[in-house]
């Protein structure tokens, strides 16, 4: 016969738990001060935590109290057996009380603004995760020089091979030579310049003299959108400090970019404010040198021109290739160019088109949400300067057309937008 008092015992710990399983969680008295649906939530979250700790700690008792008591084995015996019965909430108030400390600590974190819902920064967090993020971000700085040294590579391969085998091959008179020569190293320079001052020039960062300018930093932590009418969007996390509008942190160069439009591994550098006209002119005049050099072998291939026998006998088994190669290259960088001139056309970058379009769907309307579309013209300054003279085409030809190092005329912090006065970045 089993003893009376661990009978009990056991009668209510059972009762116990059907108490907790009918404990309401968190509950609001009724105040004059109503609190707001954010204020609300973030309450419940603290009751949430600290009622689970309560109710933790009570199992933890309760489960102590059994434990304590001995088992007897039959009413007759006078001792007490070494025996003891194991309380079925043995364990569970532990686990109560850890899984409600957690939570509250999340909470009170996220409420601090330092956890950032971005699933890499949640990585840092981790020590394994620094490692292996730290390690990817050497690796692909690494492979980002690696890539550079494969494009110079390609580019001077390029520009051998069209001034070595394609020219002389066209057999043609002089000033038709001297025409094609002057074409070929316009595009070769151009591409060349705008390359290096793609991998040279930094994209722009965070000012640090804006930053130090600024009070009251701690609260730029409790702003979590880009909103027109302010200078800055959010608290970086990676970074620890404001930052700018239409800023975003990049994970291998370790910085928060201005106006930024993506990583460029052919470059081991952003685009950004700074070098994205660089970037744009680079591509483009790629993608003219590729379709110039398929167009005047496949003339000599198809026998719109004699070319020289000679040349055309020791190249012949290239000829085909390098027509098919540039043909191809020209296409994929004809179309890399013309999405990148409407992104120019349209003053966004790659990051904000696709979120100005996910506004756009939410808020069920047509095209697309773009505060900073100021106009064509103003926008194509914003990233290649002012025209000099202004308004005429041949300032204009050679804002575009020759090398340009001009800067942004905006800092990277305030920008015009299409929005009413009181909206503006000024």
């Amino acid at each position: 016969m089993s003893s009376l008092p661990a009978a009990n015992n056991v009668n209510q710990d059972e009762q116990e738990i059907e108490i907790i399983q009918h404990h309401p969680i968190h509950h609001h008295e009724s105040s004059e001060h109503p609190l707001n649906q954010e204020e609300e939530d973030d309450e419940s979250h603290r009751s949430y935590g600290n009622s689970g700790v309560m109710m933790g700690n009570r199992l933890n008792n309760r489960s102590s109290e059994f434990e304590k008591k001995p088992l007897l084995m039959n009413s007759d015996s006078s001792q007490p057996s070494d025996q003891t019965i194991t309380s079925p909430l043995a364990g569970i108030g532990n686990k109560v009380t850890q899984l409600s400390v957690d939570s509250q600590n999340f909470f009170d974190k996220l409420e601090d603004k330092r956890v950032s819902m971005s699933p890499l920064d949640s990585l840092y967090d981790s020590k394994f995760g620094f490692i292996v993020l730290k390690g990817a971000k050497y690796c692909m700085r690494i492979f980002g020089l690696f890539m550079v040294m494969v494009a110079v590579v390609l580019l001077s391969l390029n520009f051998y091979f069209y001034f070595a085998v394609t020219l002389p091959m066209m057999n043609t008179q002089m000033w038709t030579y001297t025409f094609h020569l002057l074409l070929g190293l316009y595009i070769a320079l151009s591409i060349s310049f705008n390359y290096v001052q793609c991998v040279r020039v930094s994209p722009g960062v965070t000012p640090k003299e804006w930053v130090d300018s600024l009070d009251n930093v701690e609260t730029f932590r409790n702003d979590t959108k880009s909103v027109p009418g302010k200078n800055w969007s959010k608290w970086c996390g990676r970074c620890q400090q404001p930052k700018p509008i239409r800023a975003h942190h990049c994970h291998i160069c370790d910085v928060c970019v201005l106006r930024m439009d993506h990583h460029c591994p052919w470059l081991n550098n952003c685009v950004g404010l700074q070098n994205h006209k660089y970037f744009v002119g680079f591509i483009g005049f790629l993608a003219l040198a590729a379709l110039y050099n398929f167009v005047m072998i496949s003339l000599g291939v198809f026998g719109f021109y004699t070319p020289d026998p000679i040349l055309y006998a020791t190249w012949s088994g290239w000829l085909t290739f390098v027509m098919v190669l540039s043909g191809s290259l020209g296409l994929t960088m004809t179309t890399f160019t013309g999405w990148h001139v409407y992104l120019v056309l349209t003053n966004q970058t790659t990051i904000e088109f696709q979120f100005n379009k996910m506004k756009a769907v939410r808020s069920k309307s047509g095209g697309s949400d773009n505060p900073y579309n100021i106009g064509m013209k103003s926008n194509i300054q914003q990233v290649y300067g002012l025209a000099t003279p202004e308004d005429s085409v041949l300032g204009w030809a050679k804002l575009l057309m020759l090398p340009n190092l001009q800067k942004s005329p905006v800092d990277g912090i305030n920008y015009p937008t299409n929005q009413p006065k009181g909206g503006e970045n000024v």
